[in-house]
């Protein structure tokens, strides 16, 4: 769902991993990230693969 007019986004570039069934985000209390996320856990992934190729998750 997009996010309304006005509404500030943000994207962030980090490390990823997965325990095999969830994406696992690295998150750290006083960033302004993981602020933003308690406040709108909404998000999208986009996998580096190589250089000119981009995946994503997928189920």
């Amino acid at each position: 769902m997009p996010a309304p007019l006005g509404e500030d986004l943000s994207l962030t570039q980090t490390w990823v991993d997965t325990d095999g069934e969830c994406i696992l985000i690295n998150g750290v209390e006083s960033r302004q990230r993981t602020r933003n996320t308690a406040r709108d856990p909404r998000g999208a992934v986009a996998v580096v693969i190589e250089p000119g190729r981009i995946g994503g998750p997928r189920g």
